[in-house]
């Protein structure tokens, strides 16, 4: 590219200097240029054709400057401002584009529309929506009057940075200011309400486009089945797919995909597969967000036999599964406990060098977990990059499940090194574990440094230490234990007194625990 540049550039630099070496210069200084450039490449025709060369090289950086250079020597016309803030839109230089826009006025520039569109897709291509709305709103101080161009930036600026009311309200505001909106408009508000939820809003606006004389296009109709999916309602999304038809436009595979997803949120797998089928009949070849989608209606209602065959015809397709389609077949053997099914799928992602993600393995871990596989759990455990709370609750209860106390606590103390703070339920995993594995000293004990951990402890937590009691024979240790419940006003209950019973020796205590007992369950009654 730098030398079809340089050919093209012609004798604009310097006889000594070439384009490539100028594009070669490392940390280009005004300095540095101003002795590499002859003053014809400064002013005139080729100023404005060096600009157009360094923007198609995409230097950003060296436009600024040279830009700058030719400011100090010749007033600069618009034309070459316009050029500028484009190559640091292109660029995603946002703080340069707004540099030179806000220094329009003291180089003697008048911006125009182009130029204020022009950085506020440097703010919307660098998802800065705040500084984009400050840039239209100085619309009128930079004396630029908007049109629909405008509008539109601003509207994608917000629509990348999820302001969906922002968008809709510079939507509502165009017939005042005067400004037509046009297809344009009606989809880059429509893609702000699809990404924020905002289906019901989306499709109240896209039945306003024939009203408002704009024709919907293909991106309209696929944005706003997007938004149907997002809030389940598959009817109006399937209405909308053969509506593409209707309109004289051809369905792509992002209307079928969009559709397929609507029937996968909503559990419709029949039709999300009867979608998947037809698209080859339509000339519109599956892409893996297709068959992700399918997959996952499977997985939601469907035979978790099809969700495996989708995922094996893939590859038959010329299409790689990608770690949504192997969570997802996942995530179908997982719900049926078929936890050696889970397994295989695990093995093929690592043969097809798929990383699994957290969610990958954490659905992996659940089948195995379901299954007290605790061999596999603590595998997968080792191979987590980063194991949240989840991942250790699931490792422990499975260990706890298949009597292996040991292996438990000892998940509790890399969960602690980690510095994953455990909840409850990881809490009375642990303790169930100590007093199963004849542990009860260290069962009572992490009873009681837990609220110091800012752990909250319940009712199952003091019965399984209770427990503990009983198998260590520390009876008073029990009564102070369930005295302390009754301080915390947690209700006993029959795992509680049964613990205390099998405990406490004195005839008089049991005595007085079982009319307790039952005044309590009267009370409940």
């Amino acid at each position: 590219m730098a030398s079809q540049l340089r050919c093209s550039f012609g004798t604009a630099l310097h006889p000594k200097f070439s384009l490539k070496e100028l594009l070669s210069l490392e940390r280009p200084t005004k300095a540095k240029l101003r002795a590499a450039l002859p003053s014809t490449a400064l002013e005139g025709f080729e100023s404005y054709k060096l600009l157009q060369d360094l923007k198609r090289a995409r230097r950003a950086d060296l436009v600024c400057l040279v830009f700058e250079l030719q400011s100090e020597k010749v007033r600069q016309s618009t034309r070459h401002l316009n050029l500028a803030v484009s190559a640091c839109a292109s660029g995603q230089r946002w703080a340069q584009a707004l540099a030179l826009l806000w220094s329009a006025g003291k180089l003697g520039v008048t911006p125009n529309v182009v130029t204020l569109s022009a950085a506020l897709s440097a703010c919307e291509r660098s998802s800065r929506w705040q500084l984009a709305l400050r840039v239209f709103h100085h619309k009128y101080e930079l004396q630029v009057v908007p049109d629909v161009i405008i509008y539109n930036s601003a509207i994608s600026a917000c629509e990348r940075g999820g302001q969906w009311q922002k968008a809709l309200h510079l939507f509502a505001e165009m017939p005042a200011a005067g400004v037509s909106r046009d297809t344009i408009t009606y989809n880059a508000t429509l893609s702000s309400l699809q990404k924020a939820g905002q289906s019901q809003k989306a499709s109240e606006l896209f039945d306003s486009m024939p009203a408002s004389q704009v024709s919907p296009d293909l991106i309209s109709y696929n944005t706003t089945i997007s938004a149907c999916e997002k809030s389940g309602h598959w009817q109006q999304g399937l209405h909308l797919l053969q509506g593409i038809s209707s309109a004289g436009f051809r369905r792509d595979v992002i209307s079928y995909s969009a559709a397929i997803s609507c029937c996968e949120k909503a559990t419709r797998w029949m039709i999300a597969l009867e979608l998947l089928n037809e698209m080859p009949h339509e000339s519109v070849p599956p892409n893996s967000i297709s068959y992700n989608a399918a997959i996952s209606a499977c997985e939601k209602g469907g035979p978790w036999q099809l969700a495996l065959r989708l995922l094996a015809a893939m590859p038959q397709c010329r299409l790689s599964p990608t770690v949504v389609s192997y969570t997802a077949a996942l995530s179908s053997v997982e719900k049926r406990s078929l936890w050696q099914f889970a397994l295989k799928i695990f093995e093929d992602m690592s043969e097809a060098e798929v990383t699994p993600n957290s969610v990958s393995y954490r659905v992996a871990l659940s089948s195995f977990q379901k299954a007290g596989q605790w061999q596999l759990c603590l595998q997968l455990l080792q191979a987590l990059p980063a194991p949240d709370l989840y991942a250790y609750s699931l490792a422990m209860s499975c260990c706890e499940r298949g009597h292996r106390w040991e292996e438990s606590i000892q998940i509790w103390g890399s969960l602690w090194q980690a510095k994953v703070t455990p909840d409850t339920v990881c809490l009375n995993a642990c303790i169930t574990s100590c007093f199963r594995g004849l542990w009860w000293q260290q069962a009572i004990n992490l009873l009681h440094t837990m609220p110091r951990a800012q752990v909250a402890v319940d009712v199952v937590s003091y019965n399984a230490a209770m427990t503990a009691c009983t198998r260590g024979k520390l009876w008073q240790l029990a009564l102070q234990l369930h005295s302390t419940m009754l301080d915390a006003k947690m209700s006993p209950d029959v795992v509680t007194y049964s613990a205390l019973l099998d405990c406490v020796p004195d005839k008089r205590i049991r005595r007085a625990l079982r009319d307790e007992f039952q005044q309590i369950a009267l009370r409940k009654a």
